[in-house]
C-alpha cells in the first residue's frame, strides 16, 4: 500500500511539473494562455493540469499547441508521458500480483500450522 501511495505521489508530482512547463510555454505571445484570455495564473494552472492529465492518457485535449514552442514541447513530452503511464500500469499490476501472492502464501502457512496443531492435538485456545 505504501508503494502504491508513493507511485501515486510520483505521478502527481510529474503532472504538476508538466502542467507548470505547459503553462510557462503557453504564456508566450500567441500562446494558449493569451488565446484563452484566462483571468489569472490559477485558472491557467488548472487548464494546464487538465492538459497534462489528458496527455497521460495518450490524447491531447482541445488545448492544441499554437506556437512552435508549444508544439515542440508537446512532441517531446507525449512519448515521455506514454512511457510513464505504461510504467505506472505495470508497477500497479506488479504490486497487486505481489499482494495476491502474499495472501496465498499466508493462507498456505496457516493451513500448515492448523494441520500440525491437529496432528499433535494442541489445545484449541492455543490455536487462535
Amino acid at each position: 500500500m505504501v508503494r502504491l501511495a508513493g507511485l501515486l505521489l510520483a505521478i502527481v508530482i510529474c503532472l504538476h511539473i508538466i502542467a507548470c512547463f505547459w503553462y510557462l510555454v503557453g504564456d508566450a505571445d500567441g500562446g494558449w494562455v493569451i488565446t484563452f484570455e484566462l483571468e489569472g495564473a490559477a485558472d491557467g494552472y488548472i487548464v494546464a493540469l487538465h492538459w497534462a492529465l489528458t496527455l497521460m492518457q495518450g490524447t491531447m485535449w482541445s488545448t492544441t499547441p499554437l506556437t512552435i514552442w508549444e508544439r515542440l514541447f508537446s512532441v517531446i513530452i507525449l512519448p515521455i508521458a506514454l512511457v510513464f503511464t505504461a510504467l505506472f500500469v505495470g508497477s500497479t499490476t506488479m504490486l497487486m500480483q505481489q499482494s495476491t501472492n502474499f495472501a496465498r502464501d499466508l493462507a498456505k502457512q496457516r493451513s500448515a500450522l492448523t494441520t500440525v496443531a491437529r496432528h499433535y492435538k494442541f489445545p484449541p485456545d492455543l490455536c487462535v
